[in-house]
């Protein structure tokens, strides 16, 4: 029974080529992915920090203006 064409040297090695080249893709491709995600929770993460500290701000009574100084005194005393 034939079994088809026996592959040349050259042969093999495009087809390993192929098929590395299939895997980077798929690599880089789970890999933009997985930064998408982590772009997402950074997001999300900023966001809540964001909200606690405006809940401060809020429960604090302090005005931006009063925020600004307070920090821009932080920065002085270093």
């Amino acid at each position: 029974m034939a079994r088809g064409k026996r592959l040349t040297g050259i042969d093999l090695l495009e087809k390993k080529i192929s098929d590395l080249n299939e895997k980077i893709d798929s690599h880089e491709t789970i890999i933009y992915n997985l930064k998408e995600q982590k772009s997402k929770l950074e997001e999300e993460m900023k966001k809540i920090k964001l909200e606690e500290l405006s809940s401060i701000i809020e429960e604090k009574g302090l005005s931006i203006e009063e925020v600004k100084k307070l920090i821009d005194n932080q920065g002085s005393e270093r």
